[in-house]
Order: C-alpha cells, then structure tokens, then sequence
C-alpha cells in the first residue's frame, strides 16, 4: 500500500498562512482560484499542500511595499 500520500491543508490553515479569512478562502476555492476537493457528507473543503504551494508560486505580488 502506499503511504506517500500528499499533505492535505484545510482552509483555515490556508487563511492562517494568507493572513485572509476563512471566508475569503472558500470563495477562492469554489471560484477555482485555488485547487481543492469535498469530503464527507458535510463537503468540507480540503487542498493538496503541493496545489498550494503551486498557486503561491504562480501569483504576482505587483504592490508590496
């Protein structure tokens, strides 16, 4: 069986990291602005680390100051 499984972040993590809310991270996940899959009956949001880190890559910081 393989056990390399990818390391699954939820939203708040996600938020935590940003500095954004949770909210804001659910809209980014149900537009697709961030990559992430439901689970269970109540849907949660999850996200592959790797997705994440994916996306951090690939934004544009244009006004840091």
């Amino acid at each position: 069986m393989n056990t390399n499984f990818p390391e699954i972040m939820k939203p708040s993590e996600i938020a935590a990291y940003l500095k954004i809310s949770k909210n804001t991270v659910y809209n980014m996940l149900t537009q697709g602005t961030l990559k992430g899959f439901r689970v269970g009956n109540n849907k949660l949001w999850r996200g592959h680390k790797e997705d994440f880190l994916e996306y951090l890559d690939n934004t544009k910081y244009d006004n840091w100051d």
